[in-house]
């Protein structure tokens, strides 16, 4: 039998885009980022709840509070603790990163990532499915 779970969490980071695709966008600002990440497993004691709880809080703690950019940004390395990204920080990009992580994480504990949602809007998110 196949069990999934799921348990939700946010952070609160600063960002910009450049070059900006419209006007706005290249100042900097900070969003919110409701973030949802689903596991799997056949036992559950393989990660408890807590400890999933847990492992989230800590893979969101890496965002929290900083300023996500790029290597194409060059104020990049500008910022103390700034999470440099490998392109422009959109939903999908930092959606992108945050999984790579979860991969990581989750897979230590011998749980497979079934998908991780991030969203920034109160009517989007993005969902990537490893």
């Amino acid at each position: 039998m196949r069990l999934q779970i799921t348990a939700s969490s946010f952070f609160d980071a600063g960002h910009r885009m450049f070059p900006a695709p419209e006007v706005g966008y290249d100042r900097w600002h900070g969003h919110r980022y409701d973030v949802s990440v689903t596991a799997e497993t056949t036992q559950w004691s393989d990660l408890p709840l807590d400890d999933f709880r847990k492992g989230l809080q800590d893979l969101l703690g890496y965002y929290d509070h900083r300023v996500l950019t790029w290597t194409g940004d060059p104020d990049a390395g500008k910022f103390t603790g700034a999470r440099i990204l490998d392109d422009q920080p959109t939903m999908e990009t930092i959606a992108r990163d945050a999984a790579q992580r979860a991969q990581v994480w989750l897979s230590g504990c011998g749980v497979r990532l079934v998908s991780l949602r991030l969203s920034s809007q109160p009517d989007a998110y993005v969902e990537v499915f490893p």
